[in-house]
This record gives C-alpha cells, sequence and structure tokens, in this order.
C-alpha cells in the first residue's frame, strides 16, 4: 500500500501515561553521519508489503526468500483490526531521543541486504487495532503500547506529533524535515505501556530482534532503526536504505551509537521503544514517506 499520510519527529516519546525525556537536539552536522560503536547493520531484501497481512519476500537482496508476518506457526494476523485497547495521547508528556540527525542525511552502517531467511526462532506479529493501538492478549509475548510520531517544531510530518491509527495494516508518515544540522523526525511504538511506559526486558522475553515491511520513499541514506529508552535521548541503531523486508537483531553489532550521543553500553533488559528516526541534514531539507507494516518480533 502506497504511504498517504505520517511524518516523523525524533523523539522518544510516549503516551500521555508518563512517558519522560528530553527533547534536546543534536549537536552539529561535523558530528552526525558516523557512529561511535561499530554498528549499523541490518538485513533486508527488497520486496514490497502487502498491508499488515503476512507477505513473502522478494530477491532484491542475495535472493532468498523470507516470510514476513508470520506468528509463531506461520500464521499471519491483518492490522487493522478495531480489537484490543484503545490508544493513548502519544507524545503529550514529552520525550525521549531527540539526537537523530545526520549530516547530511546520512546513517550509520550500511545494510547487508542479505534477506530475513538465515535468521533463527520463532516469530510473533505485533498487530495495531484501528488506533494504532497493541494490546497485550493480542501476542504472546504480551508487547503493549502506542504507535505515536514526533518531529521538531520547525520541521512538518504527518499526521501530528502523538498516537496515530493505522491505515490497512500499515502505520504510515509523510513529511519534510527542515535544512537544519539539529532537525529531527520519525515514528516509534511502545513495547511496554503498562501503568506509562516502561522497559521490556528484550532478554527476559527471549527477543532476539524485529522484523519489518518497509513501503514508500526513504530519504537519502534511509532511516534508522533505533532502540530506545525510557527519558533517554541515546539510543542503539542500525541502518536500514532498503524497500522491503528489513531485520534488525537486538545485539552489538549490528547496533552502534552516534558520534554525537553518550557512549553508553547496550542493555537489552531496558529497551522500552523502537523507533524509525529520520536523520536531518544541514544542507538541505529532507523530504520522507513512507511506511511500516507486518512488524514481528523474532524470539529465541
Amino acid at each position: 500500500m502506497a504511504c498517504t499520510q505520517q511524518g516523523a519527529g525524533g523523539a522518544t516519546g510516549g503516551t500521555d501515561n508518563g512517558a519522560s525525556g528530553s527533547t534536546s537536539a543534536a549537536s552539529s552536522s561535523s558530528d552526525l553521519g558516523s557512529p561511535a560503536a561499530s554498528g549499523g547493520s541490518s538485513t533486508s531484501n527488497g520486496s514490497s508489503p502487502s498491508g499488515g497481512s503476512s507477505t513473502t519476500a522478494g530477491s532484491s537482496g542475495s535472493g532468498s526468500s523470507a516470510t514476513a508476518g508470520s506468528s509463531g506457526g506461520g500464521s499471519s494476523a491483518t492490522a487493522g483490526s478495531s480489537g484490543g485497547g484503545s490508544s493513548a495521547a502519544a507524545g503529550s508528556s514529552g520525550g525521549g531521543s531527540s539526537a537523530t540527525a545526520g549530516a547530511d542525511g546520512s546513517a550509520a552502517g550500511t545494510p547487508s541486504g542479505t534477506g530475513d531467511s538465515s535468521v533463527p526462532g520463532t516469530r510473533v506479529l505485533i498487530t495495531p487495532d484501528a488506533t494504532g493501538h497493541v494490546d497485550a492478549a493480542s501476542n504472546s509475548l504480551g508487547i503493549n503500547g502506542n504507535w505515536f510520531t514526533y518531529a521538531d517544531t520547525a520541521s512538518t510530518i504527518s499526521p501530528g506529533t502523538g498516537s496515530f491509527a493505522n491505515v490497512g495494516g500499515n502505520m504510515c508518515t509523510q513529511g519534510t524535515l527542515v535544512a537544519s544540522a539539529s532537525s529531527y523526525g520519525g515514528i516509534g511504538f511502545e513495547l511496554n505501556d503498562t501503568g506509562g511506559q516502561q522497559p521490556f526486558n528484550l532478554t527476559k522475553n527471549g527477543v532476539t530482534g524485529f522484523s519489518f515491511m518497509l513501503s514508500g520513499t526513504l530519504p537519502t541514506g534511509g532511516i534508522r532503526f533505533a532502540y530506545g529508552k525510557k527519558g533517554d535521548d541515546n539510543v542503539f541503531f542500525a541502518t536500514v536504505d532498503t524497500i522491503g523486508l528489513n531485520t534488525v537483531p537486538a545485539s552489538v553489532p549490528p547496533l552502534g551509537q552516534g558520534a554525537w550521543e553518550t557512549a553508553e553500553t547496550w542493555d537489552p533488559t531496558l529497551v522500552a521503544l523502537i523507533e524509525f528516526q529520520i536523520p536531518g541534514s544541514a544542507a538541505a531539507a529532507t523530504p520522507f514517506n513512507f511506511c511500516v507494516s507486518s512488524l514481528t518480533a523474532l524470539t529465541q
């Protein structure tokens, strides 16, 4: 499905149930685009998604195919159903990581393009309801939270910052980041909104990474798939620049940090949300128009 709505921003903002964090801008463009750690790779191929149902990957990567969206035994659910919880007004209590700018739209790492078929483990499809909310009862991992958009105040994003509905199983965003080293934007998803945004212990729950389908038009240099903590601007991320099926393991490498971030030790037990970050550029405005579908947790 073509992207028809939604923009992006650069905070790890959450819901009105207690997400917190600063929205300070990233550092100057001379720092941006090169990671402080050796992270950044993701597996991907070039197939186009078909809404929220399971999708068979194509052959623009290494030629191997994979099936995204399968849940455990291979069955798929179609996103967009009205069951499962109500959405919170995401982003209203402030935010998370705003250090998403990248010099001239650059980002760390190079996607490997090898596809998803080599990634072992059970796949758990994370299906949002019509409002963009995921209920804990809808998946075997108990993941629950809201999709949300975020952006700096000078940039444009559609829909506006906060929680947003899915469109036929696709979580879509479009807009333009202004030409600035401190511009940022993106969409995110909370993994544990139990009584307010909380950590989701990836290790305890056996989650080894996430796969997802991308469609539409990515900004030059791609986007960053990031694992973030509550109230912390520092994230661990990998660059994704391929339309179709992508997989980003929850490990270092391929994850890394940007040179503008405060160096931290990767801790999968503290991850509270995932983000699709759009790097800003001091040289030119950054347009974007893409959709995410078939978000799937990979488990051991």
